[in-house]
């Protein structure tokens, strides 16, 4: 690895464990749910696939503070999702999750699973490590959305979907790290953050970068 990757890999880490610091939950988690953490090496480890997955060009324009916040909030979903599923009795395939991947490579990038990559690291601040679990939470979701609300549209599916999983987070208990904001129930993801906390990643990473 090239000095000049080392030193930006460490920047990204330094600045994600500042960003996760603090938490009030936990020891060591960005957030808990249902007893369940999700822990600070997580996220620091997803949000460097990111970054590396995005590829050193589109990289740069990606914002530190943004990708370990989706990257929270995407493993805490993960987790209210996994128990709906079993409540609902909803079962997902590995061969059904491989299927979705396949054919969103094929008919999406035109069989180029680097460009999936790169696209889904870019747009939702996945890493190829997490792709798997990310197209299973898709799938998990589809299959709630069509228990819930038979029939109905894309806005009905959503109502229905969040009117479910807002009680079932709530029954869980969800809590997030100060730093990141707080759990929407109503949404079922992290609320907007205060305007104090918003630049805080920002002004850290420009610290690591600028550190001799």
């Amino acid at each position: 690895m090239k000095p000049t990757r080392r030193i930006a890999l460490a920047a990204t880490a330094a600045v994600v464990v500042l960003a996760l610091s603090g938490c009030g939950n936990q020891a060591g988690a960005a957030s808990v749910i249902g007893g369940t953490s999700v822990r600070d090496s997580e996220v620091v480890t997803a949000v460097e696939g990111v970054r590396t997955a995005a590829g050193s060009a589109n990289s740069a324009a990606l914002d530190q503070s943004a990708i370990t916040r989706a990257t929270v909030n995407r493993l805490t979903r993960h987790i209210l999702l996994d128990e709906a599923a079993a409540r609902q009795g909803i079962v997902v395939t590995k061969a059904q999750v491989d299927d979705l991947i396949a054919s969103t490579i094929k008919d999406g990038f035109a069989g180029d699973p680097v460009k999936f990559q790169q696209a889904l690291a870019t747009k939702s601040y996945v890493p190829t490590s997490d792709i798997s679990q990310f197209a299973h939470d898709v799938l998990v979701t589809q299959e709630l959305t069509k228990k819930l609300a038979p029939g109905g549209d894309a806005v009905a599916q959503s109502e229905k979907l969040n009117a479910y999983l807002g009680p079932l987070g709530q029954e869980m208990g969800v809590e997030i790290a100060p730093r990141f904001g707080t759990w929407s129930f109503k949404a079922s993801t992290i609320g907007e953050l205060p305007n104090d906390l918003t630049l805080a990643p920002s002004q850290a990473a420009t610290a690591a970068a600028t550190t001799p």
